[in-house]
């Protein structure tokens, strides 16, 4: 999911041939237009990607839905260990590059399927630098 998101990025930088240089959030907002059509996608056994938006300038969210039962896990360690994962995903992977060069600010917002609000795990480019 996070290769076609920068895949997807690189595709509009490289696609767009105007002279003005298409500013971080009109690169994100378009991106978003795009992942869109091809949700709601599986991520894995307990988590459905359902949408993602470009909310600022520098920030962008992807909205999940776990299915649990949130009184069998225990909710704080599975933020941390998300929020681990996805920080060394994002130093690691070559293909994150132009998403580490606009500096975004990346939000994973965590809901249950009876769309209560389970945490949000905020990542900040000083995280990842």
């Amino acid at each position: 999911m996070k290769q076609f998101c920068v895949i997807l990025i690189a595709l509009i930088l490289l696609s767009c041939n105007n002279r003005r240089k298409p500013s971080t959030y009109e690169i994100l907002k378009a991106t978003s237009q795009k992942l869109n059509q091809t949700l709601p996608r599986q991520i894995d056994s307990i988590t459905t990607l359902e949408t993602t938006v470009a909310i600022q300038e520098d920030r962008f969210r992807y909205i999940l839905y776990l299915k649990i039962d949130t009184a069998d896990y225990d909710l704080a360690e599975i933020e941390r260990s998300t929020r681990e994962g996805n920080i060394n995903w994002i130093k690691s992977n070559p293909e994150f590059k132009p998403l580490r060069d606009l500096r975004i600010t990346l939000e994973y917002s965590y809901s249950d399927w009876n769309s209560i609000h389970l945490f949000t795990v905020t990542i900040k480019p000083e995280d990842y630098e």
